[in-house]
């Protein structure tokens, strides 16, 4: 087992230090749907920001499900009532984070610019 959180924290490492052109192409990726042509209104560019947004709220969700996950896992093998609370806090805030699109798009209408 603690060979396999080892081998996480080096890739984690290596994500995050050594692999700046994976950064960097997962940033392009998001700011992909920005792209839009010169005859769409303001409300197509409002909604290509909104879904970026929703994009990276998604991906920080998905995130926080694997952190609470893995951080529970260990709180229940190491019998700690306290760190088992706050890993379901996370599971329940990361789910949030993804399901925050859905809740959005049912709920939110921007105003139309005349």
């Amino acid at each position: 087992m603690n060979k396999l959180i080892d081998n996480f924290k080096n890739l984690k490492y290596w994500l995050m230090s050594k692999n700046k052109e994976l950064q960097a192409a997962l940033v392009i990726a998001m700011m992909i749907p920005l792209r839009v042509s010169a005859d769409t209104g303001t409300a197509s560019v409002m909604n290509a920001a909104l879904g970026v947004v929703f994009d990276i709220f998604m991906y920080v969700g998905i995130f926080v499900i694997i952190f609470g996950a893995v951080n529970l896992f260990n709180s229940i093998q190491q019998q700690d009532g306290d760190r088992q609370q706050k890993a379901v806090t996370g599971l329940v805030i990361g789910g949030a984070l993804i399901g925050l699109r859905a809740v959005s798009y049912t709920h939110l209408t921007l105003p139309t610019i005349a």
